[in-house]
């Protein structure tokens, strides 16, 4: 019986955030965000959990292009 069950009930959603928290104990608050960008991958990638770093996202109004962004990971 697991001690913490995920609210969302999701277990990818629990994993993925049991990363952040990974990350974020082990660097701390005194880093750059492209630090943690950067580690994000290294620490889900022990899980077997792969993603695209910086996706081009184009958002549509009515069919029209009305901006670009890119998502961290």
């Amino acid at each position: 019986m697991a001690l913490v069950t995920d609210a969302t009930g999701n277990d990818l959603t629990y994993r993925i955030i049991g990363a952040a928290m990974a990350v974020h104990n082990e660097r701390g608050p005194r880093y750059r965000e492209e630090v943690y960008e950067r580690a994000l991958p290294v620490e889900l990638a022990k899980q077997e959990i792969h993603g695209v770093r910086q996706k081009r996202v184009e958002v549509h109004h009515d069919g029209v292009p009305v901006g670009v962004f890119f998502l961290d990971l």
